[in-house]
């Protein structure tokens, strides 16, 4: 296991990596309109689907993105984490660019 068990001093053990890499997170809120299902047309496109998956695809294994809904305003939230904010940030700006770009 790559998992190192530290010693617990009477308390429940817990399992902790040896060691993780430094990770930076980006969050941009993209407004949408309020009405009209617009917020639920955006999230249910092929299009977005596709985008998260390919941007993913391209961080390799060494990041994540999450695209959602809030469900309390009209806005979607992106969030990528990745090794450097240039590549957060730059991955989390083509994902919002396609969401202003969707028209429905």
């Amino acid at each position: 296991s790559s998992f190192k068990s530290w010693p617990s001093r009477g308390r429940r053990r817990r399992s902790w990596p040896p060691s993780a890499p430094p990770i930076t997170q980006v969050l941009i809120n993209v407004e949408v309109p309020r009405s009209g299902g617009v917020k639920e047309m955006i999230m249910d496109s092929r299009e977005l689907a596709e985008a998260v998956k390919n941007e993913e695809a391209a961080l390799g294994g060494e990041g994540r993105g999450l695209v959602r809904a809030s469900g309390t305003e009209a806005l979607i939230r992106v969030m990528v984490e990745a090794k450097t904010t240039e590549i957060a940030k730059k991955t989390a700006d083509s994902l919002v660019s396609l969401i202003k770009s969707l028209k429905f």
